[in-house]
């Protein structure tokens, strides 16, 4: 009985939460649970991203020689020093190949 009683008690001496409060907790509560929910997609989507980036650059800067040995390519700065010696012109078919490939 002496339970019961305290119950009511601190039941009385808390004021009454308005419904709009209750619904405003409610949104804030969904609110913050979606944000949770996009930044923990945003991470893994960005883990597997790079993930992605280190397999493809691996694969681009390893390839084997005619002797069979391991030869490291960085194929971008081929591309890149070749467009400052201008030897991608039009007249130049390895050039365009290089160029499109």
């Amino acid at each position: 009985m002496y339970t019961t009683w305290k119950r009511i008690l601190c039941e009385m001496e808390k004021p009454p939460v308005p419904i709009r409060n209750q619904r405003k907790l409610k949104k804030t509560r969904r609110d913050l649970q979606n944000q949770r929910r996009i930044k923990e997609a945003l991470k893994i989507r960005n883990q597997n991203l790079e993930m992605l980036r280190i397999h493809l650059r691996r694969k681009s800067k390893r390839r084997r020689d005619l002797n069979g040995r391991w030869k490291l390519l960085k194929l971008g700065k081929k591309i890149s020093h070749l467009i400052k010696n201008h030897e991608l012109k039009e007249g130049n078919p390895l050039g365009c190949l290089i160029f499109f490939l």
